[in-house]
């Protein structure tokens, strides 16, 4: 089976390169032949030959400060990726040359974070060193074998923690990214970059006897935002009362703080009075224990006449359907869906990958897969 399935991925992937015209190249992030220039008639990949990833690539920019995507590109280090989607805007910084430094896996990350928690970093890695970059569609930052794990990122000296992804893996309303499993690995989607940390935690006990001290785990912490409050949630391991700090600059001053005296396991706090269009910053805490930062961007309401509220138009991106060979449920059948399928490639019995549920993942599954690629 095994030879079959190296066939079968070899002549897959001269299919999928000869579908979507597909510029390969390996780089060394100490080679002396300059940066990678990204093509703009065809589809990219990019393979860092260094274990730490590194290198730079140029895009041709558009004006001083952007540049457009007109084929996906991906970017291979170290078993993970990084895919910029088709059809992608980048803004860097003021005067920006066009060069982008490529992913780089660090040692430790910059800061340390979470205190009052035994933290075990898996992952830390930068990209985009040479200023702010945005992009007007999310960035997919896939860490292979993650699943499970907690992601956030430090900017300006300070960490922020990545929240799950909403129901259909978008970025939900009022966010710049977020997080979702699939199969083994961790996605991180995103529309900024900065330096990533990848980790576990786990509370550092006070000890005590007895009853038992011991430090409060805070989880599941989460900010609704609704058109004319926002409402935060979350967890505590053992019941107890809870305050929320928040204001607007990333890391603090914390300007605004709201209280619960009542000892229970689970919070909320709502925040009204917001000012429209702002991005607040915020921590949860109870007794000694307070929470990485959070943040959200309030949406503004509209007001008729008659004093009614409206909430401004929110475009909700809808289920597509279902098309056969798309195994992520992104709507397109593409190389997600392909390595996915590769990864369940012979097991037998219920698989997500078995698409003429004969029990088997075969070519028969690869061949359906195929008909359906979305060019």
């Amino acid at each position: 089976m095994g030879s079959d399935h190296e066939t079968i991925e070899s002549v897959a992937q001269m299919i999928l390169d000869d579908k979507r015209n597909i510029t390969e190249i390996t780089i060394s992030p100490d080679s002396p032949d300059g940066n990678f220039e990204i093509p703009s008639d065809s589809s990219s990949i990019i393979n860092i030959s260094s274990e730490k990833g590194g290198g730079k690539v140029e895009f041709s920019r558009v004006d001083d400060s952007s540049s457009f995507i007109n084929k996906e590109i991906t970017v291979n280090y170290s078993d993970n990726k990084v895919v910029f989607p088709a059809g992608t805007k980048i803004t860097g910084p003021d005067r920006w040359t066009g060069e982008m430094s490529l992913p780089m896996i660090k040692d430790s990350p910059t800061i340390s974070f979470l205190s009052g928690y035994s933290v075990d970093v898996s992952q830390v890695i930068t990209i985009g060193d040479e200023g702010n970059f945005t992009f007007d569609k999310p960035v997919h930052l896939i860490f292979n074998g993650q699943a499970g794990k907690r992601v956030g990122f430090i900017k300006g000296g300070s960490f922020t923690e990545i929240q799950d992804c909403d129901g259909t893996n978008n970025i939900p309303e009022g966010r710049q990214d977020c997080k979702y499993d699939l199969g083994s690995d961790l996605i991180v989607l995103t529309k900024h970059f900065t330096e990533f940390v990848v980790f576990t935690a786990t509370p550092i006990s006070s000890g005590g006897s007895g009853g038992g001290g011991g430090s409060i785990y805070i989880s599941d912490v989460s900010a609704d935002v609704q058109s004319n409050q926002v409402v935060i949630t979350f967890n505590v391991s053992s019941s107890s009362p809870a305050f929320l700090r928040y204001g607007t600059v990333q890391g603090g001053p914390y300007t605004e703080e709201l209280t619960e005296t009542e000892s229970k396991s689970s919070h909320s706090f709502t925040l009204t009075g917001l000012s429209s269009g702002t991005t607040y910053y915020y921590k949860v805490g109870a007794s000694n224990e307070t929470s990485p930062e959070y943040y959200f961007t309030y949406i503004e309401t509209e007001t008729q006449s008659g004093g009614s509220t409206i909430p401004t138009p929110i475009v909700v991106e809808t289920e597509s359907q279902t098309i056969k060979g798309d195994l992520t449920g992104d709507g397109v059948v593409d190389e997600y869906d392909f390595s996915l399928l590769m990864a369940n490639w012979g097991k037998v019995g219920s698989n997500i990958s078995d698409l003429n549920d004969d029990g088997v993942v075969d070519e028969y599954d690869f061949s359906l897969l195929m008909a359906n690629w979305t060019i």
